[in-house]
C-alpha cells in the first residue's frame, strides 16, 4: 500500500508525494493566478482533495490526471 502526501505552496502547486521514496508523482501547476495554495483538505473517501487559493476553495479528483479542477467554490 503506497501513502501519498499532498503539499501546497507559495510558488502556487500542488504537489503529491510518495511518502516512502520521496518521489514527486504529480504536480497541478496553476501558473498566471494569483494566490498561494492556503490549506488543503482531503474527503474521508480518499476521491477529493479541496485546495483553499485566495478567496476560493477548487476541488480536485485525486486519481484523475487532470490539473483541471471539478469544482470550484468562491467565499470573501
Amino acid at each position: 500500500m503506497s501513502v501519498i502526501l499532498v503539499t501546497g505552496s507559495y510558488d502556487h502547486e500542488i504537489r503529491f508525494w510518495e511518502a516512502w521514496s520521496g518521489i514527486c508523482s504529480r504536480t497541478i501547476a496553476r501558473t498566471g493566478e494569483a494566490g498561494q495554495v492556503n490549506r488543503l483538505a482531503i474527503s474521508p473517501d480518499k476521491r477529493l482533495l479541496a485546495a483553499a487559493i485566495h478567496k476560493k476553495v477548487r476541488i480536485y479528483e485525486i486519481a484523475s490526471s487532470s490539473s483541471d479542477p471539478v469544482g470550484e467554490l468562491f467565499y470573501r
